[in-house]
């Protein structure tokens, strides 16, 4: 119940701020940050996907009919529903994270344990908020208190801005994997040792 209240509460604040302050700010490239979803995306992870999944719709709805209005009732209820559950998971001993890499690694490196790896599956920022920290700040929301030792995630390799963002913030290639089907895209496996400085 306490926790409930608190969340309401930081949402109620973030929503204020975001309509009376950051709404009007204008940062070049036409947007201004995003601060009720930064407090979505920490809701979600510090209380689960439920929480995140409940503060995202709530924030949302009352964002979608605040004034000035000028959209679809329901569109950023569905985006903060959406963006405040996924994240990513830690790796089983039995994963099949590191199968289909097109270079042998050293068991050393591939080798799983509880705790050792946490794998970032979804990390990405819409095309018209890039720019203004908020991928750095979900990045760092994601790893903040992981417990494993090491991240990992999965690149295109022909994202350059998505690559040169990952290795300002720490993270270096250790192979590249391939799905089996013919024609199938390739990724680049990058890895993170945490806690995660910069």
């Amino acid at each position: 119940m306490r926790r409930a209240a608190l969340s309401a509460g930081l949402l109620l604040v973030a929503i204020l701020v975001q309509l009376t302050l950051f709404d009007n700010l204008r940062l070049p490239g036409g947007a201004g940050p995003d601060l009720v979803l930064v407090v979505v995306v920490a809701l979600a992870l510090t209380g689960g996907p439920m929480e995140g999944v409940l503060g995202g719709f709530c924030a949302g709805l009352a964002l979608d009919v605040a004034p000035p209005a000028t959209h679809l009732v329901g569109q950023y209820a569905l985006v903060f529903c959406l963006v405040g559950y996924a994240a990513g998971f830690p790796l089983r001993p039995s994963t099949s994270w590191w199968r289909r890499l097109t270079t042998t690694l050293p068991e050393e490196v591939t080798a799983e344990h509880p705790g050792r790896t946490f794998a970032v599956v979804d990390l990405g920022v819409r095309a018209s908020w890039r720019r203004q920290g908020i991928g750095a700040a979900l990045h760092d929301l994601v790893l903040a208190k992981r417990p494993e030792e090491r991240a990992t995630l999965m690149a295109p390799p022909a994202a350059t801005p998505a690559q040169a963002a990952l290795r300002n913030w720490g993270w270096h290639k250790v192979a590249r994997t391939r799905d089996s089907g013919p024609g199938s895209p390739v990724s680049d496996v990058l890895v993170l040792t945490l806690p995660a400085t910069r």
